[in-house]
């Protein structure tokens, strides 16, 4: 298995496993990943501890937690190595928070909320790629087709790599326009790995390396509405660039963009028609590009990424008070 060796598959089937522990939640794992490490102990081993002894790792006034992990049953420990050993039978990977390897960008961007696991298929070096988010409505007309067209477009151009959240419209247009074009996409899912299909452009790119998909999720777990709303957070922690075409209302596009701001990020909101929606990501400090297209949208497109690479110049300034 290469460079994810028998120790790797332990590590995560216990992170998965303390995961899928009722009543543990992300914040939980953080914390127990960071008392491993503090402890200079294999997350597999602190949670084989005792229950006496697990009380004395982890931080003061955490015995219920202890307790909750000790409790783990055998059958929950077997459904995630077996789930870790499914990702990796069907040609996936994983990275852990505390892994070398896991993407600087979400560290960076992301802080406490970056996602402990991530399992992935295809290429994990675009994950170190500067990045253009292109997100928006899941029923476009054909000119926010166009649009979003473009934008991936000049991301294949720019030599960003795309990244949207594989769902139909807008996401769909992005990846595909980006893939025709020679560029490169990641698709952030809002499901486990193993739940979702791929449509064949995006198996081909997999196949010629040029697209990855990344999931934060249990691998077994269906689309679910908090997953597609928490998935938001890593596309904007991803990208450099957000783009978000003709949101319709106070959905996935528009928390993207406005966790993009929150994290210092160059936004932009296209809209054909006056839009209140627009308006109050504006109030924000997104860009509204109104209804631009063509040479002159482009023009922007080529403003908006220069002022984005000056802001991943100083990361003494990318953070924003909410």
């Amino acid at each position: 298995m290469g460079e994810f060796a028998q120790t790797g598959i332990e590590d995560a089937a216990a992170l998965l496993a303390l995961a899928l522990t009722p009543g543990i939640g992300q914040e939980s794992v953080r914390l127990v990943l960071e008392s491993a490490n503090r402890a200079g102990r294999a997350l597999c081993d602190l949670l084989a501890l005792p229950l006496r002894e697990m009380v004395m790792v982890l931080p003061a006034r955490r015995d219920a937690l202890a307790k909750r992990i000790t409790e783990q049953t055998p059958a929950l420990r077997e459904t995630a190595r077996r789930l870790v050993t499914e990702v990796i039978g069907h040609g996936g990977r994983f990275l852990g928070l505390t892994d070398p390897r896991y993407p600087q960008t979400l560290r960076r961007h992301l802080r406490g909320s970056a996602p402990p696991l991530l399992f992935f298929e295809g290429d994990p070096g675009l994950l170190s790629s500067p990045a253009i988010a292109v997100v928006g409505t899941r029923t476009p007309s054909q000119t926010g087709r166009t649009v979003a067209a473009g934008m991936a477009r000049f991301a294949a151009k720019s030599r960003a790599v795309l990244v949207s959240g594989a769902a139909e419209g807008i996401d769909a247009e992005a990846h595909r326009i980006a893939l025709d074009e020679g560029g490169m996409t990641i698709a952030v899912l809002p499901q486990g790995l193993l739940r979702y299909t791929p449509p064949e452009y995006l198996r081909r790119a997999l196949a010629e390396r040029r697209a990855l998909l990344v999931s934060q999720f249990p691998p077994d777990l269906p689309w679910q509405r908090y997953a597609a709303v928490t998935r938001n957070n890593v596309i904007a922690g991803q990208a450099r660039l957000v783009l978000v075409v003709e949101p319709r209302k106070q959905g996935g596009s528009v928390r993207t963009g406005l966790a993009a701001r929150l994290q210092g990020k160059t936004v932009a909101v296209w809209q054909q028609d006056a839009s209140g929606l627009a308006h109050v990501m504006a109030g924000a400090g997104c860009v509204n590009l109104g209804g631009q297209s063509g040479v002159r949208l482009e023009r922007e497109l080529h403003g908006l990424w220069r002022q984005s690479e000056a802001l991943e110049a100083q990361p003494g300034e990318l953070w924003l008070t909410s």
